[in-house]
């Protein structure tokens, strides 16, 4: 296939996902829409990130190793925007904790059933990936924030009352989207350098010829950081 046929096929499959995570994107604001609740321009960018993740991990699977995290973070990152749709902080949560869960686990090439995700393994990924302290913070932060909408925090220590109230304040939504939706980017941000890390082989042969749908999707500082490392290993 001669290069300018090559660059036409590229172009050609751009164009395609783009669309792709325009209809995602207008199917969500129809759901939204029946919730009555309205969806902004930051939401619509966040919702376009995250559908490029499962385009990226659909690509992993079906042109790599079928395995199964792959299929399971797919899952989650449905999930999590249909309830962030939705308006369930607990459910926002619980696929938010599962994301970082399963990130973790393909860094670590442990499954569910072979092993849950403890602090343990946090300081394992930590030593193995050499990651910053700053880095390692926010995601510890994080995973900690979500565990705590999950199981409730100090809520063994509040009376009744107040404890009802605050359910009744979560199911009005998160607080301060754009920021949160700026912190979950960035550990986003921090898994894809470090999946990158571990698997750049893998990675270019899923995206051999295809570089630019790469930085499509994962944008240009992940698509340099994978030459470096491909740059490295020659």
């Amino acid at each position: 296939m001669g290069k300018i046929m090559i660059e036409d096929t590229i172009k050609a499959e751009i164009s395609y996902l783009k669309s792709e995570v325009e209809s995602l994107i207008g199917a969500l604001k129809s759901i939204a829409s029946q919730k009555n609740r309205i969806i902004n321009s930051g939401d619509e960018n966040f919702f376009a990130y995250i559908a490029k993740h499962i385009i990226f991990f659909k690509n992993l699977y079906l042109y790599s190793e079928k395995r199964y995290q792959y299929k399971v973070m797919i899952s989650d990152l449905y999930f999590y925007m249909l309830s962030l749709i939705t308006n369930e902080v607990r459910y926002v949560y619980v696929n938010e904790r599962s994301i970082i869960e399963n990130y973790t686990r393909i860094l670590m090439n442990t499954t569910t059933k072979e092993n849950h995700v403890t602090e343990k393994m946090f300081v394992q990924m930590k030593e193995k990936y050499n990651i910053s302290e700053d880095d390692y913070s926010l995601i510890k932060c994080e995973y900690k924030t979500s565990c705590g909408y999950i199981h409730g925090g100090n809520i063994l220590e509040q009376n009744l009352v107040f404890v009802f109230k605050k359910c009744l304040n979560i199911d009005k939504g998160i607080e301060k989207r754009n920021l949160y939706y700026e912190r979950v980017i960035k550990v986003i941000k921090i898994y894809d350098k470090l999946l990158i890390s571990n698997s750049f082989n893998q990675i270019d042969g899923v995206f051999y010829r295809r570089k630019s749908i790469l930085k499509y999707l994962l944008g240009s500082k992940n698509l340099e950081y994978l030459f470096s490392k491909l740059n490295r290993d020659t």
